[in-house]
């Protein structure tokens, strides 16, 4: 990789910008260990950690987007005159970048709505990393009162905790067509979500984020046979709390097919990360 190259893919998603800018790196600028943009309110942050990640932050400390780029000591981000942005190892070695290059003057900002934005030089979004998607936390899931176990028109059944997820990706992660055979694959239930989305290229870890989605293998934590899936509201230390359907629990009166939200411990689960 050449810093006036395409490099390695971004982690977020298509450029959509709703908030003026409130904290800015321009080209030829770049974030050193330690050094952070910060919008006025304080609520968001973006730092360039001294493990070599650059990560966003809410004011809570709760990660919402980073390059997966620890393990580098010395690492900084430069915002190219090319218009890339670019994680840099102390080897100027090219770690990570938005791929956005050939459009110099493009700038870095970190926007009051939490989203982190790569702009041209005319004010034209090139990459962002969808850190303003909102949180769920509320059961707005359209098949609330529907009958089980029918169809919800993506290849899920409704009220189960695979179409909710699913309901969620779509909704607050603005991936519009997720369905049950997106890109080709199949999710199906959800102790066969972790294999689909590593098939599908998708990150898998167990470092939990808000907005990946928590996979409880069978027998974790009060999973069935199939495992569970739920949607990632906040984390803890060791911790994280989640909203899903049909895990029965104190929250819903330990009603199955029906919207929760619990706080569970990280071991075991793993996390896909959509965004």
């Amino acid at each position: 990789m050449t810093a006036g190259a395409p490099a390695l893919a971004a982690t977020g998603s298509s450029a959509t910008a709703h908030a003026a800018p409130t904290s800015t790196l321009t080209a030829g600028h770049q974030l050193t260990a330690g050094q952070s943009l910060t919008v006025a309110s304080g609520e968001y942050r973006l730092t360039m950690q001294g493990d070599g990640n650059l990560v966003e932050y809410t004011l809570d400390n709760v990660p919402l987007w980073s390059s997966r780029t620890a393990g580098n000591a010395g690492a900084r981000a430069d915002m190219q005159g090319d218009g890339n942005l670019v994680v840099y190892s102390s080897a100027n070695k090219a770690l990570w970048a938005s791929n956005t290059n050939a459009h110099a003057g493009a700038y870095l900002t970190l926007q009051s709505d939490g989203n982190t934005v790569v702009y041209s030089n005319t004010n034209k979004p090139l990459w962002a990393a969808g850190t303003n998607i909102v949180v769920g936390g509320s059961n707005d899931y359209p098949y609330a009162n529907s009958s089980i176990d029918v169809s919800d028109g993506a290849g899920f059944l409704t009220r189960e905790c695979t179409s909710f997820v699913a309901w969620r990706i779509r909704h607050n992660l603005k991936i519009a067509d997720f369905s049950n055979g997106w890109h080709g694959g199949w999710f199906g239930h959800a102790g066969t979500w972790v294999a689909n989305a590593r098939n599908l290229g998708l990150v898998v870890n167990s470092t939990p984020a808000v907005n990946s989605v928590a996979v409880l293998p069978a027998g974790v934590d009060g999973a069935g046979s199939m495992g569970h899936v739920g949607f990632v509201l906040g984390v803890g230390n060791g911790t994280v709390d989640v909203e899903d359907y049909n895990y029965a629990d104190s929250y819903d009166g330990y009603r199955y097919y029906s919207y929760s939200r619990h706080t569970i411990a990280t071991a075991g689960l793993s996390f896909i990360h959509f965004r």
